[in-house]
């Protein structure tokens, strides 16, 4: 006579996380968009882990994993209540944060979508532009419109020999909560973790990649469909094939494009401008665009739209000029918030 297998039950500190986890999930319009939003698996996998409540199911998620796993699982689940809060305050910040679709921003919403249709290695998108050329702005689109995940690339980086820094720091950014500390084991885990999930992940402050993250990232667009976006200076890009030659070759080689941000282009200018806003419109983007070129890129050019807001016909042309005077004034808070301030005594 065979003996009735006993459904696993959680225990009241298991339970209470997982009703927690439902309450979360329910102020989302539906399970998909909260898996979406906040989970580092699939929605299936969360449907699993829920049927332990539904007594029809005789075998739930838990009753085929072992109890390491389960173990792992809860403390994952508890991370996500403590993260899920602050991540829907930095969504909201991010929905309200306005962002001109400039031909920039254009080239890189047809890149991801020509990479993440490609079933080749070659997917990655390279976007250069010194500080203030928009790659702020460019990640905000990403998280708003295909909910990219982000990465953000540290020194360390650059002189991680076995590649266990950037691998760890991936794992985290793409939403592994906890991986194996065997590098091979890890790189396993996390192909197998992207193969459930279409992801585009953005890297920023690009230039601190070396050879060990290099090497990564070729595995990890040979191994999975992973879109990797990365973010850096033009300058440092180019040292990388100084540096890191075979490297960088093989990373060349599986670039889908390149979006170079370097110049603020006349026709972007006058992106952030009403119709009304200048006298003279053409000389007034033409005037903008070379003072943006010369200092602040489009981090300028945003703030003197913020400080000509409500002005009509505005002057351009002159220092003395409403554009000007705007320009000026822009420069100066741009260069204080960037200085560091020394207080004086007396």
């Amino acid at each position: 006579m065979s003996e009735t297998k006993i459904k696993w039950q959680p225990t009241e500190e298991q339970r209470v996380l997982l009703l927690a986890l439902q309450e979360e999930c329910a102020k989302e319009s539906s399970v998909a968009v909260f898996a979406r939003k906040f989970l580092p698996y699939t929605r299936s996998k969360y449907d699993q882990i829920m049927d332990v409540f539904d007594p029809k199911v005789t075998e739930s998620y838990f009753d085929r994993v072992s109890p390491s796993v389960i173990e792992r699982l809860f403390v994952e689940i508890q991370f996500l209540l403590d993260e899920i809060p602050l991540k829907r305050v930095q969504l909201a910040r991010i929905k309200e944060f306005k962002i001109v679709e400039t031909t920039k921003i254009a080239a890189l919403k047809q890149a991801v979508t020509e990479a993440k249709s490609k079933v080749g290695p070659e997917r990655l998108i390279i976007v250069l532009g010194p500080t203030g050329a928009g790659k702020t702005v460019a990640c905000n689109y990403l998280q708003q419109k295909v909910n990219a995940r982000f990465v953000e690339v540290r020194d360390i980086w650059r002189h991680s020999t076995r590649g266990n820094v950037p691998l760890g720091d991936i794992c985290k950014g793409v939403g592994m909560r906890s991986w194996s500390g065997r590098v091979a084991t890890a790189q396993d885990e996390l192909v197998k973790f992207c193969g459930e999930l279409d992801i585009v992940i953005g890297f920023d402050e690009g230039e601190h990649f070396g050879a060990a993250a290099l090497n990564l990232l070729k595995f990890l667009l040979n191994k999975t469909r992973l879109v990797p976006v990365i973010f850096v200076v033009p300058e440092m890009y180019d040292k990388w094939f100084a540096y890191f030659p075979n490297e960088a070759s093989q990373i060349a080689r599986r670039t889908h494009a390149i979006i170079d941000c370097s110049l603020v282009d006349v026709r972007d200018v006058a992106l952030f401008f009403p119709e009304n806003q200048f006298a003279n419109p053409a000389a007034a983007f033409d005037q903008l665009a070379k003072e943006a070129n010369k200092f602040g890129h489009f981090s300028l050019v945003r703030r003197v739209a913020e400080k000509l807001e409500g002005v009509k016909n505005a002057t351009g042309g002159s220092k003395e000029s409403d554009l000007g005077l705007a320009v000026a004034a822009a420069m100066r808070q741009m260069k204080r918030e960037n200085a560091t301030i020394i207080p004086t005594k007396g």
